[in-house]
């Protein structure tokens, strides 16, 4: 199912630049002790992404928003754009706000790096995806195998 632009919160509702809320993230990730060692945006085969990796507690965390595609011709990669910077934003506000409560691990879980590279919801999607496939493999091999 593709979820588009136009279906999600924070399209076309401000005229604030992308980077101004990819900015603001990262004063809520350094005013809960955290170090930004990288942020960017890239485009790659028409998917557009922004990314912020940071340090927090001697962890690394590897916080990554995609542009949704969009339904309508006449939406431009801009809305797009703001709109990924603008959710990026909101999720590290919260986590940071939680972060307080329940500790910065436990609510920042699905970014933290694991030492393959992928980050903790990257491989629990891949698990997912390995556990769907098997449930549709039929079992070829007998008792006691």
């Amino acid at each position: 199912m593709t979820v588009y632009a136009e279906d999600v919160n924070y399209f076309n509702t401000s005229m604030t630049h992308p980077e101004t809320w990819i900015e603001r993230a990262k004063k809520e990730i350094v005013d809960i002790g955290g170090k930004v060692l990288q942020s960017g945006y890239a485009e790659q085969n028409g998917i557009a992404a922004f990314m912020l990796v940071c340090d927090i507690g001697g962890d690394t965390y590897n916080i990554k928003w995609d542009a949704l595609p969009a339904r309508k011709k006449n939406t431009t990669a801009l809305q797009t754009k703001r709109q990924a910077a603008t959710l990026l934003y909101h999720d590290v506000k919260y986590k940071c706000v939680m972060a307080k409560i329940r500790g910065v691990r436990a609510t920042f879980l699905e970014y933290l790096t694991l030492p393959g590279g992928q980050t903790m919801g990257e491989a629990v999607k891949s698990v997912d995806q390995f556990k769907a496939m098997l449930a549709n493999t039929p079992i070829l091999l007998g008792p006691g195998a």
